[in-house]
């Protein structure tokens, strides 16, 4: 009797620590009901499904306005269109390949509408690639890639040869020639900055050097003319025709100081302190300017303190006379004017110099372009 009423099998003898188990049990089991229930309001799951179906619909819809009203998918729902990547269709160059893995490789690309690419190009290593011999340095082709805006490479799909570079398995000059320009577009361009005028004048040039029309010691001359192009392009060309510490302008070919660290040439006040400076020929300068097509002595009334005004005409004509020589020398090479060679010389050496401030190291062609 005594063991049944501490088990509690007799009515209204329970004993003390069955009672209290009890009540824990009922209190634990209606603490967790509560959590389910405030859970299931929170998202939303209390409410009936067609309430809850309408809801999600409104907001998708919404989300799709914002996208299409803001360009910006942040919305809190992501639909299965946000991941859709977009292929792109476009004319590029071939600037670098470099081996991925047994299949595959990346591939750095300069494109006429989104700039400079790097996109990886999965099985363009085997044997029957869809690529066949499309991805090579200096080949202009035509590519489908599915650009990736989060910093992710982008996914090189196809690649559609236009021209091949042929120079490069003839002649040992006009390869470094090509071999530059695709190290200057790789070194002083950035990803995703478009140029169409750039990837103009570097089709151009890449015709050039390539054509069998034109002559070995032209390639110095049409690469000191590409390299004004791109800095012209690109904003980094220097400033020619006035001072650039004061403004002043420049009237009358004379030697002029040329700053590195300042961007252009410099009157003696503004001279002073300046460090990386050197010092331009005056038959060296009307070159210059005659490649850029710039021209001084604009104001018979500008007077500064390192030109003379009377000189200001004959200047005009003897620049436009220098002109026509720089042009009648490109397309004739049988009859080289010394001075023009040595004016050739002066300004591509600093240009030379100039990218090389620019960039902060040196190209690494341009050693093998010292025997051109």
């Amino acid at each position: 009797m005594f063991v049944a009423a501490a088990c509690g099998r007799y009515p209204g003898r329970e004993s003390e620590t069955c009672a209290r188990r009890k009540s824990v049990s009922r209190t634990s089991k209606s603490g967790r009901d509560e959590q389910t229930r405030l859970t299931k309001k929170n998202a939303g799951e209390d409410l009936p499904a067609s309430f809850r179906n309408a809801s999600t619909l409104a907001m998708s819809l919404l989300s799709l306005w914002y996208i299409a009203r803001t360009g910006i998918a942040q919305a809190r729902i992501v639909l299965p269109i946000n991941r859709i990547m977009a292929a792109e269709k476009t004319t590029g160059i071939v600037l670098r390949v470099i081996e991925f893995s047994e299949t595959s490789c990346i591939v750095k690309l300069m494109t006429r509408d989104h700039g400079k690419i790097t996109a990886i190009a999965k099985g363009a290593r085997r044997p029957k690639s869809s690529f066949e011999a499309a991805l090579d340095v200096l080949a202009i082709c035509r590519i489908v890639f599915l650009h990736k805006t989060s910093g992710a490479m982008s996914l090189l799909t196809e690649a559609k040869l236009e021209r091949r570079f042929r120079s490069s398995a003839t002649n040992l000059k006009r390869l470094y020639a090509g071999y530059y320009v695709a190290e200057l577009l790789n070194l002083m361009t950035d990803e995703g900055d478009p140029h169409p005028e750039l990837f103009e004048h570097a089709i151009e040039m890449i015709g050039e050097i390539d054509s069998t029309d034109n002559d070995d010691n032209q390639l110095n001359l049409k690469l000191l003319k590409f390299e004004l192009k791109m800095l012209a392009a690109l904003g980094h060309l220097p400033m020619l025709t006035k001072c650039v510490g004061c403004g002043k302008e420049k009237t009358t070919l004379t030697k002029v100081n040329f700053g590195f660290s300042a961007g252009g040439i410099l009157c003696q006040d503004c001279r002073r302190g300046q460090s990386e400076i050197v010092i331009l020929s005056p038959d060296g300068f009307q070159f210059l300017l005659s490649l850029v097509g710039g021209q001084i002595g604009a104001s018979r009334l500008n007077s500064d303190n390192w030109n003379q005004p009377e000189r200001v005409q004959e200047t005009k004509i003897a620049n436009s006379e220098w002109i026509e020589q720089v042009d009648a020398s490109l397309k004739d090479t049988q009859t080289p004017d010394t001075n023009l060679r040595r004016c050739e010389f002066e300004i591509r050496q600093l240009i030379k110099k100039y990218i090389t401030h620019l960039l902060g190291f040196e190209p690494k062609l341009h050693k093998f372009l010292q025997n051109i």
